[in-house]
């Protein structure tokens, strides 16, 4: 469940993990964060201004204790991986332009 975690009820889905898993059930949750300091901090204010939806679906991050409870009481390891992104301009648009927050070009919604 690569990157859409976040988005799963948590109960139903630890139900569907114990569900379908077999013995050892080994589950590995992955996905990529933000950071929101230094100019990531502009580039939010952006989304927030210009994406009514970006504060409700733009901020569904999970703390390690989030993780941990979900798989409580059975024991889990969190790891964090840094995942750096050099972007120039046209890569920046494009990885905007995919986030699933971020409207499709055609809808996007123009201020006077």
């Amino acid at each position: 469940c690569a990157q859409a975690f976040h988005w799963f009820d948590r109960a139903q889905c630890r139900f569907e993990f114990q569900r379908i898993l077999r013995e050892p059930g080994i589950v590995l949750l992955i996905w990529n964060e933000r950071m929101a300091e230094g100019p990531m901090e502009e580039y939010d204010r952006i989304l927030q201004e210009s994406i009514p939806e970006y504060c409700v679906i733009g901020r569904r991050h999970l703390t390690d204790g989030d993780i941990g409870q979900f798989f409580a009481p059975e024991p889990c390891e969190v790891v964090h991986f840094p995942n750096n992104q050099r972007l120039d301009r046209e890569a920046f648009i494009g990885r905007v332009l995919s986030s699933s927050y971020v409207p499709n070009v055609g809808n996007l919604a123009t201020k006077p």
